[in-house]
This record gives C-alpha cells, structure tokens and sequence, in this order.
C-alpha cells in the first residue's frame, strides 16, 4: 500500500508525514472492518455448513462439477 498512498499525498495540502499518517489510519479502518465482516460472515456460515449434510453435499458435487469441466476443457485445449 506504500505505493499505493503516494499518489493521494498533496505536498501543498500540509506536512506529508502528516497526510500520510491519516491516510494509513483512514486504510487500517477500513480494512478491519472489511476483513472483519468477512471473518464473521465466513463463521457463520461455516457453522451453518456443519450443521446441514445436504447443503455440504451438494457444495461437493458443484465444485467437482467444475473441477471436472475444467480438467475438460483443458484436455480439449492441448
């Protein structure tokens, strides 16, 4: 993200560091709450999976599904 943040920094707007500081602070924030969110959503339907056999089947079976489609694909592509 270093690389990221330069492009957003105004010298003329005040110190860099400063900027800089703000903006990392502003990216950390919104990156925990993102991730967070993803965390939390990701255990609870982690839970839910568990909890149902037909669900978890049937997840198998559509990424076989495309595993096999794929694995296809590729043979037909060489």
């Amino acid at each position: 993200m270093v690389a990221f943040l330069p492009q957003f920094i105004d010298p003329g707007a005040g110190p860099v560091w400063l900027q800089f500081a703000v903006l990392g602070g502003i990216l950390i924030v919104l990156e925990f709450v993102a991730d967070g969110t993803v965390g939390v959503l990701a255990g609870r339907i982690g839970v839910w999976l568990r909890a149902r056999q037909a669900a978890r089947r049937r997840i198998d079976a559509a990424a076989g599904s495309v595993f096999v489609g794929l694995g296809i694909r590729l043979a037909a592509e060489r």
